[in-house]
């Protein structure tokens, strides 16, 4: 019968080797952990760079949009004034043919 608490059953390279391999499991979640972090740092910073590029596109597509909205009413108002003119010319012509008549009885 084994007796567990007797300091003679520990063997004492067991003991060490545990108590290496502790140290070296310890170090070795360490440098991962540092290795873990700092991934994790350059990729919150390659996010934060990313976020910041969507809002400079966000604020030009927005510019845009207003520019845009901006050429409508000036290309809009530009064939009003256009229709004005073209109206006022029609009319202009309709009258000619009507002036030369007057012309035409007034000279016979």
């Amino acid at each position: 019968m084994q007796n567990y608490g007797s300091l003679d059953s520990i063997d004492p390279t067991k003991v060490i080797v545990e108590k290496d391999l502790g140290s070296v499991y310890s170090s070795l979640l360490s440098e991962i952990d540092h290795t873990v972090k700092k991934y994790a740092d350059n990729l919150l910073h390659a996010v934060e760079g990313v976020s910041a590029r969507l809002s400079q596109l966000e604020t030009r597509n927005r510019q845009i949009d207003n520019s845009v909205d901006e050429l409508k009413l000036s290309v809009g108002n530009s064939h009003g004034v256009t229709d004005g003119k073209l109206r006022q010319l029609e009319n202009i012509l309709r009258e000619v043919p009507l002036d030369l008549r007057f012309i035409n009885l007034s000279f016979n």
